[in-house]
């Protein structure tokens, strides 16, 4: 029998100590920035708003742990060179080392636009620094102070306006839905001259995630040989590809408890997302829970006891990978060969794949993705019951050999990410 969690517990005598020290509680706590800032006191039980505000009067206070961010961080003036560094990156059993260089960094400005694919940026971020490049983010999107929040947390230096026409700098386009970038009207007047101009500089790199019918479309607003794509299905079109593994997020190893948590994250509202393998699970009694993470989870209906399944909804992207990183075994994408169209074979990528590579979830999935993407895991043909067995059978010995295999995977995925970036770089005028 394996060991419970450990779950937060406090005797009426503390409980009377809180009620008589509420004032010390900031009138700005903020429970999930607490926990994300204190990772620490997830190993003692602390996970809610509950817990957290007794954590925080308890101890917290007294121990002077941080609850909020300081916004003043991106007020920032022009972007800074910065000098040749060596910085390891430790990320699970995965290590790496910046590769080194004595000629001055080359600003690289990711153009993000943050309704799409936080997961994406903080990765090409990575990557990019241990390639010796000079990282910076520009919004593309209305500042938010959750878009903030999350730059700041994991140290992500944002584009100053004034630096952005740097003579040198080179531009990636980061996660769009689709290259159509120069025509949208979700994006600000500025930010569109801004690519506008990078583009006829020839100083952009897009990277995208469809690939379906992409050349004449890339063509028509992007030098195509400036794409890349984040799937291997890519080069069925000549789309050079990456599988980004990089990140700032540390993985963590949630041991084998009784519970086994499945987690999805999704876009629920969307039409394209397959919900049977869910209904199937609800008519077996095993000790799956399930993790609902994404916009509109609360609104679909999934044949399982209300009991076993957290919702989280409308999470900003800070909350999102600290609940993703501490409370998944495993992922779970909503795709099969049923899917609506079948979009994740033959247009789309889904960012499920990403998350997964760089938080060192083991994922459960069709057997169709497997050569695509090579991610450790259970893959699963139509066959549910075996499928339920298998997940059932798994020791947390087998457990643990799946999450060590993932440090040999992203080390030669990474091999193959570096020639690519540093290709398309180099092709740029800067």
């Amino acid at each position: 029998m394996m060991n419970n969690a450990k779950k937060w517990k406090i005797n009426d005598q503390l409980k009377n100590r809180i009620k008589q020290s509420k004032h010390i509680l900031p009138s700005n706590f903020n429970y999930k920035i607490y926990l994300s800032l204190n990772p620490d006191i997830c190993d003692i039980g602390v996970y809610d708003e509950e817990s957290c505000i007794e954590h925080y009067i308890l101890y917290g206070f007294k121990e002077q742990r941080k609850y909020k961010l300081d916004i003043d961080f991106y007020n920032t003036g022009h972007i800074e060179q910065l000098s040749d560094t060596t910085t390891k990156h430790t990320s699970g059993n995965y290590k790496s080392e910046t590769i080194t260089s004595s000629k001055s960094k080359v600003p690289v400005v990711i153009i993000q636009n943050t309704y799409y694919h936080f997961e994406t940026l903080i990765s090409l971020y990575e990557l990019l620094k241990r390639l010796n490049y000079d990282p910076h983010v520009y919004i593309c999107t209305k500042n938010t102070y959750n878009q903030y929040e999350f730059l700041k947390f994991y140290n992500i230096t944002i584009a100053n306006i004034n630096s952005i026409f740097d003579a040198k700098a080179a531009f990636v386009i980061s996660a769009y839905p689709n290259p159509d970038i120069t025509k949208s009207d979700s994006l600000p007047n500025e930010d569109n001259k801004i690519i506008k101009y990078f583009k006829e500089k020839n100083k952009i790199i897009y990277i995208t995630h469809k690939f379906s019918n992409a050349r004449d479309y890339i063509n028509h607003y992007i030098n195509f040989d400036n794409a890349i794509c984040l799937s291997k299905l890519g080069t069925n079109i000549g789309l050079d590809y990456i599988n980004l593994v990089d990140s700032p997020i540390a993985p963590k190893y949630n041991a084998y408890y009784d519970d086994i948590y499945l987690s999805v994250q999704s876009h629920f509202e969307f039409g394209n997302r397959n919900l049977d393998i869910f209904n199937y699970f609800g008519n077996y009694n095993q000790s799956f829970k399930f993790n609902l993470i994404g916009t509109n989870s609360d609104k679909i209906t999934i044949n399982i006891d209300e009991k076993l399944v957290n919702r989280y909804t409308n999470l900003n992207e800070f909350d999102f990978y600290f609940y993703l990183n501490n409370s998944s075994h495993w992922m779970l994408p909503l795709l099969s060969p049923s899917t609506k169209n079948n979009i994740y074979v033959n247009t789309s990528f889904s960012s499920t794949f990403n998350i997964s590579m760089i938080l060192e979830k083991p994922i459960i999935c069709h057997e169709i993705f497997k050569d695509i993407y090579e991610i450790p895991g259970i893959y699963y043909n139509n066959d549910l019951n075996k499928l339920v067995y298998d997940i059932s059978m798994v020791t947390s010995e087998h457990y643990k050999s799946l999450i060590d295999s993932f440090g040999p995977l992203k080390q030669k995925l990474n091999n193959h990410n570096h020639s690519i970036i540093n290709k398309k770089l180099s092709c740029l005028n800067i």
